[in-house]
């Protein structure tokens, strides 16, 4: 068996898997944006550039707290989101959207765990917890 990982343009892993060596040119596509290296890699922490697996950056950012009050005024600042990543919060309410590359103002009127999820390709994607009471 041969193990194998599937990439997309941008060199995003997008399926891993084993196969017998026979098999193995078949799994590309690169008519359809997919490609094929040999190997073994991990999609959450690596991704392809220049034909090798390589670690994915890590997301930049900084909170300004991770407790707040939950009175609807106080914030939480979060800095240096790249432009274009989605940031989403799920606790007691909800919301989501795309980073413009400014800083984001949260502020909490309901009491909670509030979670708040970072993602933009090839940074790794990030999971930090507010408490807001």
């Amino acid at each position: 068996m041969k193990d194998f990982l599937i990439y997309d343009g941008a060199g995003q892993i997008v399926q891993t898997g084993a196969v017998i060596e026979a098999m193995l040119p078949l799994q590309a596509a690169p008519e359809n944006g997919r490609f094929m290296l040999e190997g073994v890699a991990n999609p959450a922490l690596e991704y392809v550039a220049a034909g090798e697996v390589v670690r994915r950056p890590n997301m930049p950012f900084r909170f300004s707290a991770v407790s707040v009050p939950a009175d609807g005024s106080s914030a939480v600042t979060l800095a240096g989101v790249p432009a274009g990543a989605t940031v989403r919060i799920v606790g007691p309410t909800s919301a989501s959207g795309f980073a413009d590359g400014a800083e984001i103002v949260l502020t909490f009127a309901l009491p909670g765990e509030y979670q708040v999820f970072l993602e933009l390709f090839p940074y790794i994607g990030v999971k930090e917890v507010i408490n807001a009471v």
